[in-house]
């Protein structure tokens, strides 16, 4: 193109095409979160809690051949214990 006077014009065109910038993802840091170990110490409390809950049954027969104790007298024993276990409070949000 040129004008009247003899200069040239230039027509001004964009040139690069926009870049795409690919993000590598982050390397996992190997830390866990720490509600995971909050999670997992739960977990084995109530796994132990249940385990020791057990317990009374798997001893009748022993504790009644040791201490001649009768199968009622021990039942009642664990009994009286579940009864006050679950009138204990437990934490509780107000």
């Amino acid at each position: 193109m040129k004008q009247a006077d003899g200069r040239k014009l230039y027509g001004v065109t964009q040139t690069t095409e926009a870049v795409v910038v690919q993000q590598t993802p982050k390397p996992f840091r190997g830390r866990v979160h720490r509600a995971w170990f909050v999670a997992a110490v739960t977990f084995v409390t109530i796994i132990g809690a249940a385990a020791f809950r057990s317990v009374p049954g798997l001893l009748i027969d022993p504790l009644h051949e040791e201490f001649d104790w009768s199968r009622g007298t021990i039942g009642a024993a664990v009994s009286v214990n579940l009864a006050l276990y679950g009138l204990t409070p437990r934490s509780r949000r107000p």
